[in-house]
């Protein structure tokens, strides 16, 4: 256990920059390439969990709504295209979106719709260092 513990942790920049390859397989360079983007909270219990601060909690009566921890993140997915009037969403990248008041973490805080542009942004120099700088993002 020592020696798996003490081995450097799992990149998720490069497993994110492997699976995004693998999408622009179903993606012609003249079609364009589709994103979703929401913001998505985990709810914690823990009160020093960097990243968590107090939001309403969703699973209470709308007349008597309560509090609980939660980190905010940004998912940004790629949009499968549609096959028989169907479609699917490959999470691509998880940005964490921290507000100013939550528990000091690694990453600044920042707003939700700035997460949002980060990912974007990370996407954007994806597709040019695959040579489709003149590929449209639709998000």
């Amino acid at each position: 256990w020592y020696r798996l513990g003490s081995r450097k942790r799992f990149d998720p920049e490069a497993a994110a920059q492997c699976l995004f390859r693998e999408t622009l397989a179903h993606v012609p360079p003249n079609a364009p390439y589709v994103l979703g983007i929401d913001g998505v909270c985990l709810y914690r219990t823990g009160r020093h969990i960097p990243g968590t601060a107090w939001t309403r909690a969703p699973n209470t009566a709308p007349f008597r709504r309560g509090l609980q921890r939660a980190q905010r993140f940004v998912n940004c997915a790629w949009r499968v295209p549609l096959e028989q009037g169907y479609s699917r969403a490959i999470p691509l990248e998880w940005v964490p979106a921290f507000s100013p008041k939550s528990v000091p973490a690694q990453t600044p805080p920042q707003k939700e719709w700035e997460a949002g542009l980060e990912a974007l942004t990370r996407v954007r120099e994806w597709l040019n260092a695959e040579g489709r700088s003149q590929q449209t993002l639709l998000v």
